[in-house]
């Protein structure tokens, strides 16, 4: 993110800040939702089902990211003029969670909403709905066999990245503020990366990262390898970068769209599939994504009636 993107973030909070004094006395019956960047494409659907509250009653804020949310919280949420007024505030964990302790405040039980997206079960789902396999079929045990060493493999192959961009993200909270960004697609430094394999171009690791970003905090080959002990043994789909991990996704559901296509792929042939992922993914599997119990607990709290 560069000076611009950041500005322009802090301005999406501000003008979101700007509606919400605007508004809140005209709709006292809505509730106000507050989010990072897209994330409303996740959550506005499932807060209509889970409060059983109807869409127009709904108003959302992009706060351009989880700093937006976090200042936005503590300037709402601290100011008793606006006790009386419904709201939510939503904000990925990242790597390491928050020290903010409110009821009004959702934080992901993962890394990010994009984790949501990449479970088995998400996979399982885009194979009966998009493609209109059954579960017995030797073709859906198939893409899941696949789906699981791809990811397998995937997750070895980023595991370094990973334990690095944590590290750097322990500095920052040590120093109170925030270092490097990263605002690229991990699909770049691969050759292959989908149904057919998985192989780096060259390795991602902490030589690379320094090279890349000579700005970076630097990182210990202790501090690497004690950190690096703890990531191998995490559930590495929930807590490894979620951009990084539904790019994965995205190419997985491309690729087999494309061999249902040519045939030979598959024992089968499945028509009228016409699922696209990379066309605003998180509308388009918004459906088939992950609904953790942390939410439905959050959002049942907001239930009407």
């Amino acid at each position: 993110m560069d000076v611009n993107e950041m500005r322009a973030s802090r301005d999406k909070a501000v003008v979101a800040f700007t509606k919400f004094v605007q508004c809140k006395d005209l709709y006292t019956t809505c509730l106000f939702c507050f989010f990072e960047g897209e994330d409303i494409k996740y959550y506005e659907p499932r807060i209509e089902k889970i409060c059983q509250i109807s869409y127009d009653k709904i108003i959302s804020f992009n706060c351009g990211g989880k700093k937006g949310v976090e200042k936005l919280h503590k300037k709402i949420s601290g100011n008793s003029t606006y006790s009386f007024v419904k709201k939510m505030f939503f904000i990925d964990r990242d790597y390491y969670p928050t020290c903010i302790k409110s009821e009004e405040m959702f934080e992901t039980p993962c890394y990010a909403i994009e984790n949501y997206y990449t479970s088995i079960a998400v996979y399982e789902r885009v194979l009966k709905r998009e493609f209109g396999m059954n579960v017995f079929d030797e073709d859906y045990k198939k893409c899941k066999e696949v789906y699981k060493r791809r990811y397998n493999e995937f997750h070895e192959s980023i595991l370094e990245l990973n334990t690095w961009l944590k590290c750097q993200r322990k500095k920052d909270i040590e120093k109170g503020y925030r270092g490097i960004r990263i605002d690229w697609k991990v699909a770049k430094y691969f050759e292959q990366m989908g149904l057919d394999g998985i192989r780096l171009k060259h390795p991602i690791d902490k030589k690379f990262m320094e090279q890349l970003y000579p700005e970076a905090q630097k990182i210990s080959d202790e501090e690497m390898n004690i950190e690096m002990k703890r990531m191998k043994f995490i559930d590495q789909q929930k807590f490894f970068r979620g951009k990084f991990e539904l790019e994965l996704m995205v190419n997985m559901i491309f690729d087999l769209r494309e061999k249902n296509k040519k045939g030979g792929y598959l024992a089968e042939k499945y028509e009228c599939v016409k699922i696209d992922p990379r066309v605003d993914t998180l509308t388009f599997l918004s459906r088939d994504a992950d609904t953790p119990d942390e939410l439905i607990a959050f959002l049942s709290k907001y239930k009407e009636g």
